[in-house]
């Protein structure tokens, strides 16, 4: 398996963000209506260093591989349990590489 770092997220460079945005996009972002720009703002704002949303990073060097989310809700009827885990994905080139037992 290559060398794989996660990351806590606080800030990222714009073509790790823009591959984020496409992954969440592809995702649910369209289903749900949403722009590119509003899945990109998303995730921007869950990208907080001592509260929730936060977001980490699986790094291949300098390039994101993978993600999740740590946030609030994740199932709107049950708001009383929290945190979520949410948001878990691994591009597509890099699945069955074990990437996640890193989480």
């Amino acid at each position: 398996m290559e060398n794989i770092e996660i990351k806590k997220l606080i800030e990222i460079d714009e073509d790790n963000l823009n591959k984020m945005t496409k992954w969440i996009y592809e995702w649910w972002g369209e289903s749900e209506a949403l722009t590119l720009e509003q899945v990109k703002n998303f995730l921007k704002h869950c990208m907080q260093k001592d509260r929730l949303p936060q977001t980490y990073g699986a790094f291949i060097g300098d390039s994101i591989v993978g993600m999740y989310q740590f946030t609030y809700e994740d199932l709107f009827v049950r708001p009383d349990i929290y945190p979520w885990l949410a948001n878990v994905y691994v591009d597509e080139e890099h699945r069955g590489k074990g990437i996640c037992r890193r989480y």
